[in-house]
């Protein structure tokens, strides 16, 4: 009996313990695998495999000010954008990097470059951005917010 009520008492330690926060370290290899994972999904054309690193309720502002609320208006977006265009290049540079191990924030400049399926025009895009990332209960890293604003012209790679 004795043995049951010290099993009992471990286990309910375990399970009321909070998930340790991860490391900087940690935190920042699950950030880099997130922008790879994204930035490998858009050349392929997945939006599926794009959406996989957003959280449900995502809040997003695009460089023209408007703003995607939720997972199933960002896919809508994607979708949209993917219809028509290919995208060729995309390259994400994190400049700065912050953790406190359940929330994240990253920021840096992104470089788009996109080819119109039917004309073939290219177009070009480099933004700055900002995104916080959560860890949500499955430990898993995942976009939560994001805004992006158009590089001045000056400082364009």
């Amino acid at each position: 009996m004795r043995f049951v009520r010290e099993l009992s008492c471990i286990a309910f330690c375990l399970l009321t313990t909070p998930v340790p926060a991860q490391t900087k370290t940690e935190a920042r290899a699950a950030y880099d695998a997130m922008a790879r994972t994204f930035t490998e999904a858009l050349k392929r054309g997945d939006v599926d495999a794009a959406l996989q690193i957003y959280t449900e309720d995502v809040r997003f502002v695009d460089p023209d000010g408007s703003v995607t609320n939720g997972k199933a208006e960002l896919e809508k977006s994607l979708r949209g954008m993917m219809s028509g265009a290919q995208v060729n290049e995309y390259t994400i540079h994190t400049s700065h990097f912050q953790t406190d191990g359940q929330v994240a924030y990253g920021m840096g400049t992104e470089h788009l470059l996109l080819a119109d399926k039917k004309t073939h025009k290219a177009t070009t895009q480099d933004v700055q951005f900002l995104v916080v990332a959560r860890r949500g209960p499955d430990k898993g890293w995942r976009l939560q917010y994001g805004m992006e604003t158009p590089m001045p012209p000056k400082a364009k790679p």
